[in-house]
């Protein structure tokens, strides 16, 4: 019965799939952002640099540490942020790297791709009698935490007018009506689906007669 039952909610999750695919097959505007871009947004704001004190039980010093380079990877299906720092604890010199996650998701209202590095931190050791010891983690995303918007797909939000043979113009506007974001190899494609609804216009009304008399 468990085997019937897993077999069901594998064939229901293809399903879904499936449907999910083939519902943006026929997408009508898609926007493609490379990690190229990314990583120039990301080095025009770099260094980035932070300090702090230690309080150990075998160390106590002050640290500072500057962010130098910062890559985006993008695989498909997940984004990964690469940070190398350069540290300082007292007059000890040393780097290291650290690793956190780039979340993005898409604002359909405002049509603007929204990019946010989530936590990232380092640790701090010392040798202590032979042996690494832990003395502090460094928490970057407490200072260094990078937030910018780029532009989604083509906004199709305006008036559409569409000339016919009778000399009339139908007007047409465009709404988003569902989209969908894909992590690919080496990119984030946010794909959009448009309704259209004809836009009616109202006609001024005309004073009769017997309405500009009673007015005057």
């Amino acid at each position: 019965m468990k085997k019937l039952i897993c077999i069901v909610v594998f064939l229901m999750s293809l399903t879904q799939t499936a449907l999910s695919q083939r519902s943006f097959s026929n997408y009508h505007v898609k926007v493609s952002v490379h990690e190229n871009l990314l990583n120039e947004l990301f080095q025009t704001i770099n260094p980035i640099n932070g300090k702090g004190e230690i309080h150990g039980a075998f160390v106590k010093d002050k640290y500072k540490w500057a962010v130098t380079s910062t890559t985006v990877h993008i695989k498909k299906g997940m984004t990964v942020v690469k940070v190398d720092i350069d540290l300082k604890v007292g007059d000890k010199t040393s780097k290291t790297t650290a690793f956190g996650k780039l979340k993005i998701s898409y604002d359909k209202d405002k049509n603007q791709i929204k990019f946010n590095v989530e936590k990232i931190s380092f640790e701090i050791y010392a040798d202590v009698f032979n042996n690494d010891v832990l003395l502090t983690t460094v928490d970057l995303t407490s200072v260094y935490q990078p937030e910018f918007y780029l532009p989604g797909p083509s906004k199709l939000d305006q008036v559409i007018s569409i000339p016919i043979p009778n000399g009339e113009d139908i007007s047409v506007k465009a709404k988003p009506s569902s989209y969908q974001i894909k992590i690919l190899d080496k990119r984030v494609d946010v794909l959009a689906t448009y309704k259209f609804e004809k836009v009616i216009k109202l006609k001024p009304s005309k004073l009769s007669i017997d309405d500009k008399t009673s007015n005057n």
